[in-house]
């Protein structure tokens, strides 16, 4: 059976992992955006879903939605695009109980840290929107705009500015023949 956890708004996204009885635990967030250390100019409209399911390892899976102020790379106006981006988490039982025993580094990707029984899920779920945003981000109405790739006009009058490039292209293209 999946239980299912609502959070108010603006509460960082933070789960006490021990009261969870085996089973699937589903846990919804509505955090701000500065609670999760991001541009409040920026991001809007967070959603963060976590379901811990509880077994022999706590396996937790985290998603993050949010809307995303972007500039344009081909036209340069601001628009809005919705984000959205999962990670896998593992808790190891013996890193839970606090057990010497396991000689696992607890800096591997896919295990987080608890600490007190807390599970902070702020790290993932800013590192989760961050990864989302487009390095070359491009409008939606801008994806069909033609994009200019040569300058002036060809064979046409030169700038007299630039006559005097132009002999020397003129010369250097008639040494190579």
């Amino acid at each position: 059976m999946l239980s299912t956890h609502r959070f108010a708004p603006d509460i960082a996204p933070r789960i006490d992992i021990r009261p969870l009885e085996h089973g699937r635990h589903r846990f919804e967030f509505a955090p701000s955006a500065e609670s999760l250390e991001l541009d409040g100019e920026r991001f809007s409209s967070i959603f963060v879903e976590a379901t811990v399911d509880v077994s022999r390892e706590t396996v937790i899976e985290v998603e993050a939605a949010a809307i995303a102020r972007l500039t344009c790379s081909r036209t340069l106006v601001e628009y809005d695009e919705p984000l959205e981006g999962s990670l896998s988490l593992v808790v190891l039982r013996d890193v839970l109980e606090e057990d010497e025993s396991d000689d696992r580094p607890l800096d591997e990707p896919d295990m987080i840290e608890v600490i007190d029984g807390i599970v902070d899920l702020t790290t993932p779920a800013r590192d989760i929107l961050l990864l989302a945003v487009p390095s070359r981000p491009v409008a939606p109405e801008a994806v069909n705009v033609e994009i200019q790739t040569t300058f002036g006009a060809d064979g046409g009058d030169v700038d007299p500015r630039w006559e005097a490039l132009q002999k020397l292209r003129s010369a250097d293209d008639s040494r190579t023949d």
